[in-house]
C-alpha cells in the first residue's frame, strides 16, 4: 500500500471507531448525549494531590504497616480454624464465633477507617490511627501462646 492510498495520516490509526465523536447525537442544549466529561470533584483532586505529597518514607511505613495488619488477620484464621475444631458449647458458641469473625474483619475494617474516614488530614494522622489499630486489634491468644511456648510452657 502507498501512502496515497491511506485516507489520514499516522495518528488516527491508533483511534478506535468507536471513539470517535458522533456529532449526529447532539442535544438541543448543545452538548453531545455520548462522550460526555464526567466533572471531577474538588475532593478528588485535593485526595488525589495528598498522596502525591507524601514523603517515601511514608509510603514505605504503610505497606509495613499493612503487612502487619495481613499477619494478624492470618493469625485470627488460624485461631478460628482451632476454635472451630473443637466441640461445641451451647451457651458460649455463638458468642465465641462472632467475636472470632468480628476479630478476622477487624483490621481490615480499622484500615479502612483509618484511610477513608481520617481523610483530608496529615498523614501523621493516618499513621497514627494505624499504629493504634496494631497495638489494640493484637492477635493476643496468638501472642500469648508463642510467648508461653517460647517460654516452655506453662510452668
Amino acid at each position: 500500500m502507498g501512502d496515497k492510498e491511506r485516507d489520514g495520516t499516522d495518528d488516527e490509526a491508533l483511534v478506535w471507531e468507536s471513539d470517535r465523536l458522533d456529532t449526529s447525537a447532539v442535544v438541543p442544549g448543545g452538548r453531545s448525549t455520548e462522550y460526555d466529561e464526567v466533572p471531577v470533584v474538588e475532593e478528588d483532586r485535593s485526595a488525589l494531590a495528598a498522596i502525591d505529597q507524601l514523603p517515601s518514607g511514608v509510603l514505605v511505613g504503610y505497606g509495613a504497616i499493612l503487612g502487619v495488619f495481613l499477619v494478624y488477620t492470618i493469625s485470627w484464621v488460624t485461631i478460628l480454624l482451632k476454635r472451630l475444631s473443637t466441640p461445641p458449647q451451647p451457651l458460649l458458641d455463638g458468642i465465641d464465633r462472632a467475636q472470632l469473625l468480628l476479630g478476622l474483619a477487624g483490621p481490615a475494617l480499622w484500615v479502612v477507617f483509618a484511610f477513608f474516614f481520617v481523610r483530608g488530614r496529615r498523614w501523621y494522622w493516618q499513621t497514627l490511627w494505624l499504629v493504634l489499630g496494631l497495638v489494640l486489634l493484637a492477635p493476643w491468644p496468638w501472642i500469648i501462646t508463642l510467648i508461653t511456648a517460647s517460654n516452655g510452657g506453662a510452668q
